[in-house]
């Protein structure tokens, strides 16, 4: 006898061949399919059955480090430690490849090989990097790696920094390290400014609090070097004849603050008498 097939889902669907229900579900959940069977002599049958639709696997890793966190100092000789947090940002159970990359500094490093975390969660992990003893000052940017080996093609990376010795990256000095004046004359010092790191930094020269009677003037306020670059910024300083009042002589410091991209603070004073 000849059959028809009558088919509900609930958000619709068709026969393929009148055998074969095909149908694309858009979203996981739980879905009821009834089929109902037509003969020739009107006689019916149905069946409901229910399906249910789980998310498509998905796979990856997160790191997560705080801006601040992803810069450490250490000097030659000493170990960076980072703190890192790993998370599963799949909805499978997932057993994750951790490297540390360093490119051509060959230096030791040290972190969890491998990492298995249940969906949605997290693990701190901590990353160890060994600066070598003869290391020069400068920034230097390692790559925590992490792969999905359940689906390879899944890689998370993040850069972070060590900073080794970082009060060697910039030198300053006075020259002359000790001006003398007379009070109403103008007198000029040097401030010769270097660059000790392996980067090049952008640096802003700042003049202290003025001393009543006292002014301080910059020949320039911004400085750009090179690595090992130098240069001299010269310094002008005015005194007014009625500084002393009733002294023979004084000593005023003089100072300039030189802030870099790569140093915090540098702080350099000398003194001027009068």
């Amino acid at each position: 006898k000849r059959q028809t097939y009558e088919n509900m889902i609930d958000h619709g669907g068709y026969m393929q061949n009148d055998t074969i229900l095909i149908y694309s579900f858009r979203n996981e959940g739980t879905y009821s399919v009834r089929l109902t069977v037509t003969d020739d002599d009107g006689s019916t049958d149905k069946v409901v059955r229910t399906i249910t639709v789980i998310p498509r696997p998905e796979f990856g890793i997160r790191f997560l480090v705080s801006e601040s966190g992803k810069e450490v100092t250490a000097n030659p000789g000493e170990t960076a430690f980072f703190q890192v947090k790993a998370r599963n940002i799949g909805n499978n159970r997932d057993l994750f490849q951790l490297e540390v990359l360093t490119d051509s500094m060959n230096w030791d490093t040290d972190v969890i090989g491998t990492l298995t975390l249940e969906p949605s969660a997290e693990r701190d992990i901590t990353v160890k990097v060994n600066v070598p003893e003869n290391e020069v000052s400068g920034i230097y940017p390692i790559t925590l790696k992490g792969t999905s080996l359940n689906d390879p093609s899944r890689i998370t990376t993040v850069t972070l920094y060590v900073n080794v010795n970082p009060e060697g990256l910039l030198r300053t000095e006075f020259i002359p390290g000790t001006a003398y004046s007379l009070p109403g004359d103008n007198i000029s010092v040097k401030l010769r400014i270097e660059n000790k790191g392996n980067m090049e930094q952008n640096i802003t020269l700042e003049t202290p609090v003025e001393i009543p009677g006292v002014t301080y003037t910059l020949e320039k306020y911004t400085v750009r070097l090179q690595p090992n670059g130098v240069t001299t910024v010269t310094m002008r300083i005015h005194c007014l004849e009625e500084i002393l009042g009733e002294k023979n002589e004084m000593v005023i410091p003089i100072s300039v603050r030189a802030v870099s991209t790569l140093v915090s603070t540098i702080q350099n004073i000398s003194t001027l008498d009068y």
